[in-house]
């Protein structure tokens, strides 16, 4: 069962935090405290003309100062947001802030003119603009003096007025702004913790792409390890769906992409297989259908089932299929093409060779076991000829330097081990000259080359590279293959030598002989 990991936890008072609040406290776009010089033409409008100039246009001024300075912080924050520490920017951001308080604070002035109406505007004007400043959620130190500096400038001028009204208006502004104290900082706790939950979320989307990363690197290094495989694989679902294949089994098969594939229904490929004419005639639909099913079923047979049989492609294959825990199905495929024409071969010469009979039986049945039981040694290298994935059988092969075949070994230290060691025939050479002969040949990796070990046993190596720039490499043990045939050779020469001796013989004597197979032929005289 797929677990999902614990969404991670973050502080909310951590300099990541922070830096997101910053970003969102100087953003890239026109700060909204641009919007709040439209007080000033309200505040004159009001008045009707009757204001004197300078006591709108001083705090006006200091309002168009502040503003610069907001523009002036967001644009040194977008092109460096790094060249200073979240509690610097936001210093600066309350400077300009306080600057901004002292502006609409400057408001002040009006509500000294008579006038209870224009009065009462300009307090609700001064104390929406508090209330809707951006940086109410996201900065205590910015806006505290901003209210602060804002409601003291109104509070001032409305005690100079000497009216009782406008006198309680004054000291209520004492609790109107501890409420927007408060109400900020619930507010900056709810921007704080929205922050802090959108770094859990980027950390764990992360996470989630490094572990797809790694999910699809392993794809690909298994499809490259099976790709390089000499067997055909192919691995079913429980409803008898492909779910992947080799390239060796597509071309043993002769199949299209578009019949066998990821996805593809089994029976689907076995239904092409047939109309192909694989598996024999068929009269009509129905008996393609109940052939289709039978080999289903042999494929699907409880147990696992084995059998042998020539493809469309020519070749004899070894077809094993084996029952997966969860349903599925694996079908491994083996080209034995090449050993059953060795098989014949070695029947041929059993005929010809009558008194190399039953050596010759010996022979074949030792090659043909040593064949089937063969299992090869194999190592994948990357691009940077340093070891990801082994098996047993190469450790085997190459006992001495079995410490050194293990992930990230590199070739070369490997090639250097087994060279001092005296693992490997340096064939004339010495060992720094064997080593760069055999990195040399893994570089540009030809046909499958034979080498002899000093333990006793002929290896015959193949290599082809990967699509990622890698190297596999198989070790075929060959020993047995190579004495049955010094043996062949041997009983060939044998019997040549009694045929010539037979020969002197024969023309020797007085009387004339002459062996007939049949009526016409004749064999010797």
């Amino acid at each position: 069962m797929v677990t999902t990991p614990p969404l991670p936890t973050v502080d909310l008072r951590s300099d990541a935090v922070e830096r997101v609040l910053v970003s969102r406290l100087l953003p890239a776009k026109l700060p909204p405290h641009l919007f709040s010089l439209l007080i000033w033409p309200a505040i004159y409008a009001l008045y009707g003309g009757a204001m004197p100039g300078w006591m709108i246009l001083g705090p006006a001024v200091l309002h168009v100062a502040s503003n610069q300075a907001f523009l002036w912080l967001s644009a040194a924050y977008q092109r460096e947001p790094d060249s200073l520490s979240p509690r610097q920017w936001k210093l600066r951001h309350g400077a300009a802030g306080a600057f901004l308080g002292a502006a609409l604070g400057g408001a002040g002035f009006a509500v000294t003119l008579p006038g209870d109406a224009g009065r009462f505007a300009v307090v609700l004007l001064v104390l929406a603009c508090i209330m809707i400043a951006p940086s109410r959620p996201l900065s205590g130190w910015t806006y505290y003096p901003l209210a602060g500096l804002a409601m003291l400038g109104l509070a001032i001028g409305l005690m100079s007025t000497g009216e009782t009204v406008w006198l309680a208006t004054a000291i209520a502004l004492v609790p109107v702004y501890a409420a927007a104290v408060l109400t900020s900082r619930s507010l900056q706790l709810a921007q704080r913790q929205q922050a802090a939950l959108t770094l859990s979320f980027d950390d764990l989307s992360r996470r989630h792409a490094g572990a797809l990363a790694d999910a699809a690197t392993t794809r690909d290094r298994l499809q490259a390890i099976i790709d390089n495989m000499t067997d055909g694989v192919t691995l079913f679902d429980k409803d008898f769906r492909w779910l992947f294949s080799n390239r060796q089994l597509m071309e043993f098969q002769r199949f299209p992409e578009n019949v066998a594939g990821p996805g593809a229904s089994g029976r689907d490929s076995l239904r092409f297989q047939t109309r192909r004419g694989d598996f024999g005639l068929v009269a009509d639909e129905a008996a393609l259908e109940a052939l289709v099913e039978e080999r289903a079923q042999m494929m699907l047979k409880p147990g696992g089932n084995r059998y042998e049989r020539r493809t469309a492609s020519g070749r004899v294959i070894d077809f094993h299929f084996i029952p997966m825990p969860d349903g599925g199905l694996l079908a491994v495929y083996r080209d034995i093409t090449e050993l059953k024409e060795r098989e014949l071969e070695v029947a041929r010469e059993r005929d010809a060779a009558q008194a190399a009979r039953a050596e010759a039986e010996r022979a074949s049945q030792r090659l043909s076991y040593a064949i089937e039981s063969m299992e090869s040694g194999f190592i994948l290298f990357d691009a940077d000829d340093r070891v990801v994935l082994h098996n047993q059988r190469a450790l085997e092969h190459y006992a001495g330097v079995e410490d050194m075949i293990r992930p990230g070994a590199h070739m070369r230290e490997m090639l250097e081990a087994a060279a001092h060691r005296g693992v490997v025939s340096l064939e004339g050479r010495s060992a720094e000259q064997w080593v760069e002969w055999r990195m040399a040949l893994w570089r540009n990796p030809g046909a499958p080359r034979e080498a002899w070990l000093p333990r006793g046993a002929w290896m015959l190596i193949g290599a082809r590279r990967t699509a990622d720039g890698g190297l596999a490499v198989v070790y075929s043990d060959i020993t047995t293959l190579k004495t049955r045939e010094a043996e062949l050779d041997k009983a060939r020469a044998e019997i040549e030598s009694v045929r010539d001796t037979m020969r002197v013989v024969l023309d020797n004597m007085t009387d004339g002989v002459a062996l007939y197979a049949g009526e016409e032929t004749c064999l010797f005289h």
